[in-house]
């Protein structure tokens, strides 16, 4: 009897729906509970806060700790381990958003694989990804940075979520029941401004990505020279006449 009823399940995790997804922005709602925000078709991006200068906040007034420096060179591919003590110092103007994608369904619904892709108008400096329990270790450096979504609280994914695992958040580099099942991915682009997601979800689960942008617009040097030599061209005008 038990075998007929754990089958569907199994069964489930191995059909798979894919679909490119349309990109939502919108500002962080006060309070994201779990399942406010569903959908199989689209990826709701959520502006935390902007102009946000590191370290400012009295209750943190630390570098802020991140998964993934685009400094580090590693731009795409699936998620692995990331390099321990990553950070952002303080001091630093940054922006931060949170791409976040919750599946429609039971624990027994198809898995979801979204894709989707967004240009920042900003450099993007890092990314965070790691839920409570999430890359083995517990890092959790999701709900370590949800103080960036100003006015908002998030839901927290515990050990007592579906499958004891504390995935409700984070992103996944593997998943136990059946093997790549929820791996998921990102690409940045070389220049550093837009990032391609892959998300795969088991629906009541869910994948959260923070991206951390510059705060300003930083004009190439030859930007720069132009800039100066119109100045220049500007004054001489003038006094000629």
């Amino acid at each position: 009897m038990k075998k007929i009823i754990l089958a569907p399940f199994f069964l489930s995790l191995l059909a798979i729906n894919s679909a490119f997804a349309g990109i939502i922005t919108l500002s962080a709602p006060s309070s994201l509970e779990r399942d406010s925000l569903e959908s199989n078709t689209d990826i709701f991006l959520l502006t935390e806060v902007e102009d946000y200068i590191v370290g400012s906040d009295p209750l943190h007034n630390g570098a802020l700790e991140v998964d993934l420096l685009t400094s580090t060179g590693l731009l795409g591919g699936p998620l692995e381990t990331p390099p321990p003590g990553q950070s952002i110092d303080t001091g630093i103007a940054i922006n931060s958003y949170l791409f976040h994608f919750d599946a429609v369904g039971s624990e027994t619904s198809f898995v979801q694989i979204i894709n989707g892709e967004f240009t920042f108008a900003t450099e993007i400096l890092a990314m965070i990804w790691s839920g409570p329990l999430d890359q083995g270790g517990g890092v959790d450096n999701l709900t370590k940075t949800d103080y960036l979504a100003t006015n908002s609280q998030y839901f927290q994914a515990t050990t007592t979520d579906i499958a004891g695992a504390g995935r409700g958040r984070g992103l996944e580099d593997t998943f136990t029941i059946v093997t790549d099942n929820t791996r998921d991915f990102f690409k940045i682009s070389d220049d550093l401004k837009t990032i391609e997601v892959n998300f795969r979800v088991q629906p009541k689960f869910s994948d959260q990505l923070r991206i951390i942008t510059a705060a300003v617009e930083v004009p190439e040097p030859a930007a720069i020279w132009l800039l100066g030599s119109a100045l220049l061209l500007l004054v001489g005008f003038k006094r000629r006449n």
